[in-house]
């Protein structure tokens, strides 16, 4: 935990004098998933997974911030031990370990059309935000595969990273983003915290246009690394290791306001180089609303996500698939302000594209604490 303390240290000492007064804000917040493989997939049977979020946010005067989060994961390996498909049908999977997952400044320019951060960030809560898909558990909702698989800043290892934002108007908005080619060490996963910046490694670059309508929102946005990737088809290494997405999210029915009562709808497209990468494009859609408690606050949801393998990737083994596809089923409802029960079911067709791994029948409970609000 020392590390924390001195990078807040660090993080004080570059604000301004006039800055460093404000109010800082904690929380911690628990994630407890019971997944079983009923049928089908690597191996059926039952994990505990869970994840906790100690987070800390510093707000001071002249518009600037200060951000920490320290993970804690638990469990993992459903989707590598017993699934076997590419998404990860569960999105806190991951390597056990605590990390130090952001410690970063962020400045809010006079009139707030101009917003930049540096430090240690997560690229993924800021860039390819799926809005109307976050109610899902399979990762592919949170942040699409193809970009995923590269390896960016993002759930559970982030890197060095500085973000600028332009907002031209209330509807009008451009990103721009500059972050560490690989985030921590690859060698040590379960490193605390691992900062450092080469040249081999390169950089990963991201760009975005959102605009905004009544009911919904437009996003395009570009990726791509400065450095040169092994190629699949074994020809060598090859620069262009970039890609492409566009999200719509759209309202169904009711206000676009009513967060509780509206329905609401999203589609997400995304492809990558196929020369680099098994995953060559994505596609995913979904719908949800609001559902059956009296009480209200309760969600439920239908999502799709599909991968397409590359040519060179399924070359490397005869008679592979060149889909998986992902369907899921969810509903969550808050039992108290504090504490969210969310039963999870999904279908994976094609699990990672093998001709030995059977459809996987998968059943989740997700139980949400929030200490802030007990």
């Amino acid at each position: 935990m020392r590390h924390l303390r001195w990078l807040w240290i660090v993080a004080a000492l570059a604000a301004p004098e006039a800055a460093r007064a404000g109010s800082t804000t904690y929380d911690a917040v628990l994630t407890t998933d019971v997944a079983d493989v009923t049928a089908g997939g690597v191996k059926p049977g039952a994990n505990v997974l869970a994840n906790l979020d100690l987070t800390a946010v510093w707000k001071g005067g002249d518009g600037w911030e200060a951000h920490g989060y320290v993970l804690g994961d638990f469990g993992g390996g459903l989707s590598q031990r017993r699934v076997g498909d590419i998404q990860g049908v569960d999105n806190i999977d991951a390597v056990p370990a605590w990390r130090l997952f952001e410690a970063y400044v962020k400045k809010t320019y006079a009139g707030g059309h101009l917003i930049s951060s540096f430090g240690l960030m997560n690229l993924n809560g800021v860039f390819d935000v799926q809005k109307y898909a976050r109610l899902f558990l399979n990762s592919s909702h949170g942040i699409g595969p193809e970009f995923a698989q590269t390896g960016p800043s993002i759930f559970p290892i982030s890197g060095l990273g500085t973000m600028t934002s332009w907002i031209i108007d209330d509807r009008t908005t451009f990103k721009f983003g500059l972050f560490d080619g690989v985030p921590g060490d690859p060698a040590h996963p379960k490193a605390f915290v691992s900062l450092k910046l080469s040249q081999k490694e390169g950089a990963n670059y991201i760009v975005e246009y959102k605009r905004t309508f009544a009911g919904g929102y437009f996003k395009l946005d570009h990726w791509g690394y400065t450095a040169a990737y092994p190629r699949l088809d074994g020809q060598g290494v090859s620069r262009g290791n970039a890609g492409t997405y566009g999200q719509l999210g759209f309202t169904l029915a009711g206000q676009p306001d009513d967060a509780a009562h509206a329905i609401k709808g999203w589609l997400r497209l995304g492809q990558a180089n196929g020369a680099l990468n098994a995953v060559d494009s994505y596609r995913g859609l979904g719908v949800y609303g609001p559902g059956w408690a009296k009480a209200g606050g309760d969600q439920m949801g239908f999502a799709i996500a599909q991968v397409r393998f590359s040519a060179p990737y399924r070359q490397q083994t005869p008679g592979q698939a060149r889909y998986e596809t992902d369907y899921e089923l969810s509903y969550s409802r808050p039992v108290t302000p504090a504490i969210t029960l969310q039963p999870d079911v999904q279908l994976v067709v094609h699990p990672g594209a093998r001709p030995d791994v059977k459809t996987a029948s998968v059943f989740m409970l997700r139980s949400v604490v929030d200490f802030a609000a007990l």
